[in-house]
């Protein structure tokens, strides 16, 4: 009996190991990705993303441009 309490002991510490790694994995990569896009729209919006996502007809109408007046 001291064996199978010991095993599910070992068991627990296994997980708690693997959920505190996968944290800092999720962490890791999420951080990147935000770190990879935020430069990245930067750039783009720079370059007249804006403009170009209010002229789609799928933009939602707070991206949707002002008609010029003739």
């Amino acid at each position: 009996m001291a064996t199978l309490d010991s095993h599910s002991m070992e068991a627990g510490e296994s997980q708690k190991a693997f959920t505190s790694q996968l944290k800092k994995v999720y962490g890791f990569y999420t951080g990147g990705f935000i770190g990879f896009l935020h430069p990245l729209l930067a750039i783009a919006e720079q370059m007249g993303l804006s403009g170009l996502l209010a002229m789609c007809s799928w933009a939602p109408p707070c991206c949707s441009m002002p008609a010029s007046a003739s």
